[in-house]
């Protein structure tokens, strides 16, 4: 990390770059942000210069050689994470992985993050793995060809029971995303927020 300095030793006159404990609005934390002060009490601010550093997004391949973006959550779990022009550009069928590797640890895969794999015209089919337990918001939404979501199985948080094509959430038997092949299965009580949000294919369904 670097160190803006804010004002140490600055007398009459002198003009201080950036913000510091006195000035901690955001327009004026700026590098850009020059300040004229006769104070002596200013101090510094501690930065973090990301220009070369590690952003905690790693890139990973899954079994079929599609790139993926994910994010470290704790230290043996990550979400699939947004990547705009990575998530567009993915076509068919897309399983994601249950378990990634990134610098020789294992990670399990526990969510679908905010956005991701959205504003996506080509994919059709989704796989979701037994380890992911949330699903984002706007996850997997304006997607106008997906007509096929499967949870795996033995997922004991999220399902996709009776072929409807969409993830339910299981102990709240409520639909979480939906898409245009979508069917609510009997038993269902919610229709969640966000669900068939921009599913903009969508021409019709059946409520039980």
């Amino acid at each position: 990390p670097g160190l803006s300095c804010c004002g140490a030793g600055a007398v009459r006159g002198y003009a201080l770059r950036g913000g510091s404990m006195a000035n901690g609005f955001a327009t004026g934390c700026r590098v850009l942000s020059r300040w004229i002060t006769k104070n002596h009490y200013d101090g510094i601010r501690l930065v973090l210069d990301t220009s070369d550093s590690d952003k905690g997004i790693y890139t990973i391949k899954n079994e079929d050689g599609v790139k993926l973006d994910f994010i470290k959550m704790t230290e043996s779990t990550v979400a699939l994470t947004y990547n705009e022009k990575r998530d567009a550009d993915i076509s068919g069928t897309l399983h994601i992985p249950a378990i990634v590797s990134i610098k020789g640890q294992q990670y399990m895969v526990t969510a679908i993050g905010d956005k991701a794999l959205s504003n996506n015209p080509r994919l059709k089919s989704v796989y979701i793995p037994a380890t992911v337990n949330r699903i984002g918001i706007h996850a997997l939404t304006n997607c106008d060809n997906l007509e096929q979501i499967v949870v795996d199985g033995q997922n004991s948080v999220l399902d996709s029971r009776e072929g409807s094509n969409a993830i339910i959430d299981t102990d709240r038997r409520m639909v979480v995303r939906g898409c245009k092949a979508s069917t609510i299965p009997e038993g269902i009580r919610h229709i969640g927020p966000y669900a068939f949000y921009q599913c903009q294919s969508l021409t019709g369904i059946q409520l039980p």
